[in-house]
């Protein structure tokens, strides 16, 4: 009996565990963070957040928590060959053309003293629902693209504060 007792406390304890993890309950209010810094940008990101290979073309970092459910991503490209305005007109058209899209909002913003256009939006499709917000600014020759997504849109908003964050502390050296 006290053998049962106990697998019956232990089985209790995971399972709040994994309900709390679930609902996103367990605190990740810390305020500590890290440092990435390679490919001619830095910035500072949650610490409980993980680093994920990039999977795109020009990615050059992606950073993530919740199983990959809050991502950020960044991208960068030459400018002489994808100017920022082409970038930012393409994502535009794309975006303008996709059904699911919806709530979609553009504002101007600023990332390490640099203007940049940020263009949030809620997609709903039968599959999937996530809400999204890119900046696109230029620097030295290279137009960036910062993709901040997240899966449900709720999660999105739970965690803007991290979002504004890590663009608050971006840089380009």
């Amino acid at each position: 009996m006290k053998i049962s007792f106990i697998i019956l406390i232990l089985t209790a304890a995971i399972i709040c565990v994994i309900a709390l993890n679930q609902f996103n309950i367990l605190d990740q209010s810390s305020n500590s963070t890290r440092t990435y810094s390679a490919y001619g940008v830095s910035f500072n990101y949650p610490q409980q957040w993980v680093i994920n290979k990039p999977i795109a073309e020009n990615e050059i970092i992606s950073v993530g928590s919740n199983g990959g459910k809050v991502l950020l991503n960044v991208y960068k490209f030459n400018s002489t060959k994808n100017s920022t305005e082409n970038i930012t007109a393409n994502y535009k058209l794309g975006l303008n053309s996709d059904i699911y899209a919806k709530n979609k909002t553009e504002k101007n913003r600023t990332v390490n003293g640099l203007n940049a256009t940020e263009i949030t939006y809620v997609s709903m499709d039968d599959e999937s629902t996530f809400k999204e917000s890119v900046l696109f600014f230029e620097k030295n020759g290279s137009s960036y693209v910062i993709q901040y997504l997240a899966f449900p849109p709720e999660l999105y908003d739970r965690n803007k504060e991290r979002f504004d964050m890590i663009i608050e502390s971006f840089k380009i050296e």
